[in-house]
C-alpha cells in the first residue's frame, strides 16, 4: 500500500514560539529545523531525513524486499513514499511545555512508522519512554521513532525477520556528522534502550550506530522483534542538544537564541 498524505508539493509549517521554523520537505519524511530569525541560511540548521527501513534475519540479510507492495516489508528509500503530517500543537511533555509535530507512514502492509518531534519551550527534566531522565533547556529538540502494529516476516518468501533497522540522516552544518557533533556543537544523546509494549529492552550490541552509506552519514537504530509474533508498539526516543556540560547553567538549547 502506498502512503497517504494530506499535503501536496513542498510543505511548510512554523512553530509560533521558540522563534524557530520547521520546513516539511515534500512527503517522504524529511524536515528542516532552523532559527526563524536567520531562516534557512541558519548555520546551525538541522535536516532530518528518513532514509531506509529494513527487516533482517538473524544473519542480517534483508527480508521482505521482493514481491508486490502487498508482500513487501522493507524499503531502501522513502523518497517515493508518502508521510502524513500532524498539525503543530503546544503540548506538555514531562511537565514541560513543548511544540509538537508528528509524521507517519504505512510501510506497505507491514505496519506503521511514526516520528514524533518536540521542541522544548522551557528548561527542566524530562523522562523518556524508557524511564531515563535528561536535562533539557529551551530550544532543545527531541524526536521519537515508533513502529506500530508491525507484521513481521514470519516468514516472507526470503526468510524470517528477527530485527528491523531504521536509518535516519541527521545533518547539521558538518559534512560528516557524528553522534558527538552534528556541526556547530550540536550533539545527539542516544539511548541503548527501546520500549517494547511497556518493557525496556536493550538494542543489540553495537547499536545505535553511525554508518556511511552512499556518501551520507546515517544514524542506525535496531529494533529487535523480541516478542513472539511481534509487539504492538516499539518506541525509541533520543535527544538532539547543544554540546557542552549538561550542568552548565547558561547552556542554550539548539533553537533558543538568547541564553539566560
Amino acid at each position: 500500500m502506498f502512503f497517504r498524505s494530506a499535503f501536496l508539493s513542498t510543505l511548510m509549517a512554523a512553530f509560533a514560539s521558540a522563534e524557530i521554523e520547521v520546513d516539511v520537505l515534500g512527503q517522504s519524511g524529511k524536515i528542516m529545523i532552523y532559527d526563524a530569525a536567520l531562516g534557512k541560511s541558519d548555520p546551525d540548521r538541522v535536516t532530518m531525513t528518513m532514509d531506509y527501513l529494513y527487516e533482517l534475519d538473524e544473519n542480517d540479510n534483508v527480508v521482505g524486499k521482493a514481491g508486490s507492495p502487498l508482500q513487501k516489508h522493507s524499503t531502501e528509500t522513502f523518497a517515493n513514499q508518502q508521510f502524513s503530517y500532524s498539525d503543530i500543537q503546544e503540548v506538555v511533555f514531562s511537565n514541560l511545555t513543548a511544540d509538537y509535530l508528528s509524521f507517519d507512514a504505512d510501510v506497505y502492509k507491514a505496519g506503521t512508522i511514526k516520528v514524533e518531534t518536540y521542541i522544548f519551550k522551557e528548561n527542566g527534566t524530562i523522562t523518556t519512554s524508557t524511564n531515563e531522565t535528561l536535562e533539557v533547556v529551551e530550544g532543545d529538540f527531541k524526536f521519537a521513532i515508533q513502529l506500530i502494529d508491525w507484521n513481521w516476516c514470519n516468514p516472507c518468501a526470503d526468510g524470517n525477520a528477527t530485527h528491523i533497522d531504521v536509518g535516519v540522516e541527521l545533518k547539521g552544518k558538518d559534512d560528516q556528522p557524528t553522534e558527538d557533533d552534528l556541526g556547530g556543537g550540536i550533539s545527539v544523546i542516544m539511548s541503548e534502550l527501546i520500549n517494547i509494549d511497556g518493557e525496556n529492552v536493550a538494542m543489540p550490541d553495537g547499536y545505535p550506530k553511525v554508518v556511511t552509506k552512499n556518501g551520507k552519514t546515517l544514524f542506525v537504530f535496531r529494533f529487535p522483534k523480541e516478542v513472539e509474533g511481534g509487539a504492538a508498539l516499539y518506541d525509541y526516543d533520543p535527544l538532539i542538544t547543544t554540546g557542552g556540560p549538561r550542568a552548565q547553567e547558561d547552556r542554550c538549547g539548539l533553537f533558543c537564541r538568547v541564553c539566560g
